[in-house]
């Protein structure tokens, strides 16, 4: 599909966006494949959430991105059509290789994330007790912390910030 210097999946650190956006925040994000992280919707293409993200992969590479580019939406006719209705548009992104991260500090970065956006990771449902007992907050994002702290693998990480997914 594209020239890109790593697999997926990768964990993704990007600007900070919507209505609550503040710039000393940042997002992540898990792209287990490169369909998902080359496929992006109007709304993230208009705010530039992917421009300058620092992708890092399994293996602790990192690359920043240096120059995004609006491929347009894909297929022809009413599958194009249905592409840029639901999915937006196909993206190439150009990438600079950076220093890799050493899981210690990858683990640390991502628990700063959190704890800048914890809004982003509330569990909602389960503060209001909709699938059994409240939880505390608070405690619910120690879990969190201390999940993605004694992570022993980025492979490791990915069910725990994504729960969606089970590797």
């Amino acid at each position: 599909m594209s020239s890109l210097p790593f697999k997926c999946p990768v964990l993704a650190f990007m600007r900070d966006y919507g209505a609550d956006a503040q710039e000393d925040r940042e997002t992540l994000e898990w792209f287990l494949d490169e369909d998902a992280l080359t496929r992006l919707d109007s709304f993230e293409l208009k705010n530039g959430t992917h421009a300058d993200m620092l992708l890092v992969d399994l293996t602790g590479r990192s690359w920043r991105v240096v120059k995004l580019t609006d491929l347009g939406p894909e297929g022809k006719g009413l599958g194009k059509l249905l592409f840029r209705i639901f999915s937006g548009h196909r993206v190439r992104y150009d990438v600079q290789e950076e220093e890799p991260l050493p899981l210690a500090a990858l683990k640390e970065r991502i628990c700063a994330s959190i704890q800048a956006n914890p809004d982003h990771w509330r569990d909602d449902e389960a503060v209001a007790g909709e699938a059994g007992p409240p939880r505390d907050e608070q405690e619910m994002m120690d879990e969190l912390l201390l999940s993605v702290r004694n992570a022993r693998s980025m492979l490791e990480l990915i069910p725990i910030m994504k729960d969606d997914i089970r590797i």
